[in-house]
């Protein structure tokens, strides 16, 4: 927990020369991401347990999770490529980071038990 919140603290230091308009763009390119990777595993979720009972259903069929997939999707990519040069570089990197970041802390879970 105390190394996210320094984590946190040096990105945050290195970001706070930038202006409010860039920072809004790169955490632009992170919610986006985040929203793409939930309609996604909605996505896998109804590929991989079609049969599970779910309190909530996506309705159209296959058509209708195409569309609630693919939307998202298309925003995201708009948003992202109209974005500022900063945005543009700075949230590349970040998303990029991620998987990364992801698999490192994943190794040193499963070596540490």
């Amino acid at each position: 927990m105390w190394l996210a919140i320094v984590a946190s603290a040096v990105i945050y230091s290195l970001l706070a020369w930038q202006s409010l308009a860039q920072l809004i763009s790169v955490y632009i390119w992170l919610r986006s991401a985040t929203t793409v990777l939930t309609v996604l595993s909605a996505w896998k979720l109804r590929r991989t347990q079609p049969d599970l009972k779910r309190s909530f259903t996506i309705p159209g069929g296959r058509a209708g999770l195409l569309y609630v997939v693919c939307a998202p999707v298309v925003m995201a990519a708009v948003a992202l490529l109209g974005s500022d040069r900063f945005g543009l570089i700075g949230g590349a990197i970040a998303l990029a980071l991620g998987p990364v970041v992801y698999r490192a802390l994943r190794t040193k879970t499963h070596s540490s038990d």
